[in-house]
């Protein structure tokens, strides 16, 4: 009886500690969350369209896939307390008007009857903060895949960007955020310029 009585003060506890990770209430809730506003320039990549622009190849633009098993970009901590810092706008939207635009300026005609289908999917977006024995490291790092298909062959091609958030010392909301679209910024503009990703678009127009 007495074994019975602990496991089940075992259980009460456990079930107490799961529930204080919990919000218990909408103020808990957003006492416990950070929302970053992440954004990109209108007029991102512009240098590397005049030195790659292609002569009005049509392609169908897929959007933005969101890959990633959650949206969090990292943690904040002021004293004791952490707070998860969550998007304030999701990130695979804000890709989505970019790119076209980019495209469009690139020199590609986006045409839903064309051959080739080119999409994005978001792979990692986040600030990765790792704890050392006198200081931590934080660093902000993109990936993204591009997925180019016809309707007999495919490729993918995988792009992606990390900076270390220097002066960081986990407090500040603000310097999260610019790093963060920075490393967004980068790994856009490696994907613009890459002539792979030029030479992928006209094979497989040509198939």
């Amino acid at each position: 009886m007495r074994k019975f009585l602990l496991i089940l003060v075992c259980l009460f506890a456990v079930t107490n500690v799961a529930n204080a990770t919990d919000c218990g209430s909408d103020k808990e809730c957003k006492e416990s969350l950070l929302y970053a506003n992440i954004s990109l320039p209108d007029n991102i990549g512009a240098k590397y369209c005049k030195e790659n622009k292609v002569n009005n190849i049509s392609i169908v633009w897929s959007g933005v896939n969101d890959k990633r098993s959650n949206n969090e970009l990292g943690i904040l901590q002021k004293g004791k307390e952490e707070s998860r810092i969550l998007e304030s706008k999701p990130v695979a939207e804000l890709l989505n008007e970019r790119v076209k635009d980019l495209l469009t300026r690139c020199g590609y005609n986006l045409n839903d009857k064309a051959k080739v289908n080119v999409g994005i999917n978001l792979d990692e977006f986040f600030a990765d903060t790792k704890k050392g024995i006198i200081i931590g490291k934080t660093e902000a790092k993109s990936a993204i895949t591009i997925d180019l298909r016809n309707a007999y062959r495919s490729y993918e091609l995988n792009f992606s960007a990390s900076k270390e958030i220097k002066g960081f010392n986990g407090k500040k909301l603000s310097k999260l955020e610019s790093s963060l679209s920075e490393v967004l910024v980068m790994v856009l503009e490696e994907f613009i310029s890459s002539k792979q990703f030029v030479e992928s678009v006209q094979e497989l127009n040509k198939i």
